[in-house]
């Protein structure tokens, strides 16, 4: 069994490896991939706004609809076929997390992907949380990270290009930076909106108003500039001829604050390249 689930007229679900097992009424009955699943493996089972279910495994997303039944993969837009987290917001919006591809958004049929070339954190989300803040906090093989969800809406909109996600690890008093993942739930929300998450050592619990929120960018002092790993000298301006490729900055963040939510996502030294 990965996951259970109970509906609102006391059936009961399991999700497993062979299929998605219905108990109703005493009465067993398997539904597998030759009954409309997108794969037999079930590892998420949430029920959306209008009443449906939600099922993701490692193979997909199926949508179960009275009998009916809705599939999407990877070919669709998926941003993995690797299922390990779903979660629908108060706007029927639902997000999916996958173990390698990244977040996925999906709202009227668009889909969305966000990777770690967007600002993604890391391309593992295995449980998905939303705080009374508007942050959806994701766990991944390397910790604990925080993206707005605005930011995913604008971005899925069109209206910005990149995200910004903060990390949360060892530094911030997690005893191991590894989250556990592939079984339901992978970490919850309590009723009084502490989240916690399973780790590789224990239990770790957040507490998402005592988070504190630096909006303040820190100055950036630019220490040198290299252009195809030679260096490009103190100058305001750098041309680049044809022939040359590579183009890296390294530069210095500095701030007293032990986190700030713009840009790297932490303080210290930092490097940029740009190809």
């Amino acid at each position: 069994m990965r996951a259970i689930y109970q509906d609102g007229q006391g059936t009961l679900w399991f999700g497993t490896s062979r299929g998605l097992i219905r108990c109703q009424d005493c009465h067993w009955t398997l539904i597998g991939a030759k009954d409309g699943l997108v794969a037999d493996d079930v590892r998420v089972i949430v029920a959306c706004r209008a009443g449906n279910l939600w099922l993701g495994g490692y193979g997909g997303l199926t949508r179960l609809d009275r009998g009916h039944f809705r599939r999407w993969t990877k070919a669709d837009g998926l941003p993995s076929n690797s299922i390990r987290a779903l979660y629908e917001d108060a706007d029927e919006v639902l997000w999916i997390g996958t173990y390698d591809g990244g977040l996925g958004r999906l709202q009227d049929g668009r889909l969305t992907r966000y990777t770690v070339r967007d600002g993604l954190f890391n391309n593992g989300v295995f449980q998905i949380l939303e705080d009374a803040r508007g942050y959806l906090w994701m766990s991944s093989n390397r910790g604990i990270y925080r993206v707005a969800k605005s930011e995913l809406n604008d971005f899925a909109a069109g209206k910005r290009r990149r995200i910004s996600s903060v990390d949360y690890g060892k530094d911030e008093g997690m005893r191991n930076d590894e989250r556990n993942g592939g079984l339901w739930p992978a970490g919850i929300r309590a009723r009084g909106g502490k989240l916690w998450f399973p780790t590789q050592n224990g239990v770790a619990v957040i507490d998402p108003d005592r988070v504190e929120v630096n909006l303040r960018p820190p100055p950036v002092s630019i220490d040198s500039i290299f252009l195809d790993r030679d260096p490009a000298g103190a100058v305001k301006a750098v041309f680049i001829k044809p022939g040359k490729e590579n183009l890296e900055i390294d530069y210095t963040a500095p701030t007293q604050a032990a986190r700030f939510d713009v840009g790297a996502g932490s303080a210290g030294r930092s490097g940029a390249r740009f190809r």
